[in-house]
C-alpha cells in the first residue's frame, strides 16, 4: 500500500505539471494568434485608410487643376475682346511704321550714302518738284520786281543775285527735306518700337499667365506627391512595427511550447528518478519496497571519531528504522513523494 501510494504520488504529481505546462503553452498560442490577427487586421486598416486618402488627395488635385485651367481660360477669354479691337490698330500702326524705311533710304540718297547717281537723282527730283518751281519762280519774280523799281534792272547785282537765288534755294530745300525725311524715319521706327513692345508685352502677360497656372499646378502635384510619400512612409513603419509584434508573438508561443516540452520532460524525469530511488533503497534492504534486511551493524571509515566513545565501532541502527531508513536523495531536482 505504501509503495502504490508513493508510486501514485509521483505519477499524479508529473501528470498535473505536464498538463499544466501544455495549457499554458496553448493559452499562449491563443493569445499569440489572436495577436497575430489583431495585428493582420490593423494592417489592412491602414492601407484601406491609405487608399482612400490618396484618393481624396487626387480627386482634390484634379479639382484645384481644373480650377486654374478655368481661371486661365476665363481670363483669356476677357482679354479677346481687347485682342479683337487691337488687330484693326496694329494695322494702322504699322502703316505708319512703313513710312519710316523709305523717308531713310531717301535721306541716304540725299547725302550720296547710294552713290552719286541716286544722290543726283534725289536732287534731281528735287528740282522738279512744283514747290521747288514755285519758290524759285517767286523769289525771281521778287528780285526783278525789285530791281524794276529802282532802275537797276540791267545792274550786275541784279544778274548776280538771280545767278545765286537758284542754288541757294536748292540748297536750302534739299536741307528742309533731309530734315522732313529724317522726323518721318524717327516716326517711323518709335512706331516700330511701339509694335514690337505691345506685341512683347502681349506675349509676356498671356506667358506669364499661363507659367502661372502652370506652376501653380506643377506645386499642388508636388505637395501631394509629398503628402503621399509621407504618408505611405507612415504606413510602412506602422506595418513593419505590426510585423514585428506578430514576430514577437510567435517567438513567445514558440518559447511556451519549449518550456511546456522541457516542464513534461522535468516530470517524466522526476517520475523515474523517484521510482528508480525507491527501487534502489528497496535492493538495500530500506524503504517499502526492500527485498532484504537492512544490515544490522555499520561498519564506519577507520579514523571515524563521529560517534559515541570516540571509537566509531558498535553503532547499531534502530531495528524499527532499519526498513524504513531512507537517507537524502544525492539529486537537488530529484522528485521524492510526499515532498515540499
Amino acid at each position: 500500500m505504501v509503495a502504490a501510494a508513493v508510486i501514485g504520488s509521483a505519477v499524479v504529481g508529473g501528470v498535473v505539471s505536464s498538463r499544466a505546462s501544455s495549457k499554458a503553452a496553448k493559452a499562449q498560442e491563443a493569445g499569440a494568434a489572436m495577436q497575430a490577427e489583431s495585428a493582420d487586421l490593423s494592417i489592412e486598416e491602414q492601407r484601406r485608410q491609405f487608399d482612400i486618402s490618396s484618393a481624396e488627395q487626387r480627386r482634390q488635385f484634379d479639382l484645384a487643376s481644373a480650377g486654374q485651367k478655368e481661371q486661365l481660360d476665363a481670363m483669356l477669354a476677357r482679354l479677346q475682346p481687347y485682342i479683337d479691337m487691337g488687330g484693326p490698330a496694329l494695322q494702322q500702326m504699322q502703316a505708319y511704321s512703313q513710312v519710316g524705311a523709305p523717308a531713310l533710304e531717301e535721306q541716304q540718297a540725299l547725302t550720296g550714302m547710294l552713290g552719286p547717281e541716286a544722290q543726283q537723282a534725289a536732287i534731281g527730283k528735287i528740282e522738279q518738284s512744283p514747290l521747288y518751281r514755285s519758290y524759285v519762280a517767286q523769289g525771281e519774280n521778287a528780285i526783278l520786281q525789285n530791281a524794276s523799281a529802282t532802275g537797276g534792272l540791267r545792274g550786275g547785282n541784279i544778274q548776280a543775285a538771280l545767278s545765286q537765288f537758284r542754288p541757294a534755294m536748292l540748297g536750302q530745300m534739299i536741307e528742309d527735306k533731309y530734315q522732313k525725311l529724317g522726323g518721318m524715319t524717327a516716326f517711323g521706327n518709335q512706331q516700330t518700337t511701339n509694335l514690337a513692345t505691345m506685341a512683347q508685352n502681349a506675349a509676356t502677360g498671356t506667358s506669364t499667365a499661363g507659367l502661372t497656372t502652370a506652376g501653380n499646378i506643377g506645386q499642388q502635384g508636388l505637395n501631394l506627391a509629398a503628402n503621399l510619400g509621407q504618408q505611405g512612409a507612415a504606413m510602412a513603419t506602422g506595418i513593419s512595427n505590426q510585423y514585428g509584434i506578430q514576430g514577437q508573438a510567435a517567438m513567445n508561443a514558440a518559447d511556451a511550447r519549449a518550456q511546456a516540452a522541457l516542464a513534461q520532460g522535468q516530470a517524466v524525469s522526476g517520475i523515474a528518478g523517484s521510482v528508480g530511488y525507491l527501487g534502489g533503497m528497496g535492493a538495500m534492504g530500506y524503504g517499502p519496497f526492500a527485498t532484504t534486511a537492512a544490515p544490522a551493524t555499520f561498519t564506519p571509515t577507520p579514523g571515524y571519531s563521529g560517534f559515541a566513545g570516540g571509537s566509531g565501532t558498535g553503532f547499531t541502527p534502530n531495528a524499527a528504522l532499519s526498513s524504513s531508513f531512507m537517507p537524502p536523495p544525492p539529486v537537488a531536482n530529484t522528485f521524492i513523494p510526499g515532498g515540499s
